[in-house]
């Protein structure tokens, strides 16, 4: 099984922000979500990108979340949206959220039984896409994040005075 892939990025004066974000009115609050959100849109359009897929389904499966807990904590969620489904060539439906983290940690050879007996599953090696995107995009996403914190915290300041 694939293993989540987890990056930690803070920023210069995070204690700072934190006391700065503390302070705004709570509308305010939401600039940390927003920039976590538009640091994630580089690293899911290269994982668009490094997957590869018979069906396309994956690739519009893949999504992203933005989570925030408390005023100081905000966390992008890239994954399979549960709600994109289609059918493959065959016609058997598809679910690409079912099986996402078979495309990224691949599958062990193994033997499949069946009423009719059994054959030999060959296996596959697992893309790794989302760590490779990750690792690609990272200085660019925190570069996105903190223009965009830049920005957004100007903006609310200025709507104060």
């Amino acid at each position: 099984m694939a293993k989540p892939v987890r990056t930690k990025m803070s920023l210069k004066g995070d204690k700072q922000l934190q006391k700065l974000l503390k302070t705004l009115p709570k509308k305010a609050r939401g600039v940390l979500k927003k920039a976590v959100n538009a640091g994630a849109t580089p690293i899911v359009k290269t994982t668009r990108k490094l997957i590869q897929n018979d069906t396309g389904l994956a690739l519009q499966s893949i999504i992203k979340k933005t989570k925030t807990y408390g005023n100081e904590n905000a966390v992008a969620i890239i994954g399979a949206s549960k709600d994109v489904s289609g059918t493959d060539g065959s016609g058997r439906r598809r679910i690409p959220s079912y099986y996402w983290h078979l495309i990224l940690g691949g599958v062990k050879a193994h033997t499949i039984k069946t009423t009719s007996g059994s054959y030999q599953h060959p296996g596959f090696k697992g893309s790794d896409a989302l760590q490779r995107a990750n690792d690609l995009n990272e200085g660019k996403s925190k570069a996105i994040m903190e223009e965009k914190l830049k920005t957004g915290i100007e903006k609310e300041i200025s709507k104060l005075s």
